[in-house]
């Protein structure tokens, strides 16, 4: 119950994965378990934003997708903004170039996995995917 009423829907984060908008990055196929386990106990998403954002760095600027996401993760726990209490926001610089950064701007919010699964989860997303 809400201060408008009964839930009438909610898209969860397992909905979210299962149709490919979130990526789980405890999956082996993204090599990302390791670092998201070194700042975060709890699991970790990105949507497909994000992930494209890290794919550039990847295939464009000869980052490594490991490097770039423990950037991302780091800049997350250290140098945030927190405008409601499961939300943070934080810039990070992440290579557009071989030689240029550019600022991006990625949120983190913690939220249930599913109405019948309520672990916490954080899931990092651009301002214009919310």
């Amino acid at each position: 119950m809400t201060s408008f009423g009964p839930l009438i829907y909610a898209y969860t984060v397992r909905e979210a994965v299962e149709d490919g908008t979130f990526l789980d990055a405890q999956l082996p196929d993204l090599g990302l378990a390791e670092v998201s386990w070194q700042h975060y106990k709890t699991p970790l998403y990105l949507t497909q934003g994000v992930a494209d954002l890290i794919r550039h760095a990847v295939e464009h600027c000869g980052r490594d997708w490991r490097g770039v996401w423990h950037d991302i993760l780091t800049v997350s726990r250290t140098l945030y903004t927190q405008p409601t209490p499961n939300r943070r926001e934080f810039t990070v610089l992440v290579a557009d170039t071989p030689t240029t950064h550019a600022a991006v701007t990625i949120h983190a919010a913690c939220q249930p996995y599913d109405t019948t699964d309520p672990k916490p989860v954080v899931v990092f997303f651009l301002p214009h995917e919310d």
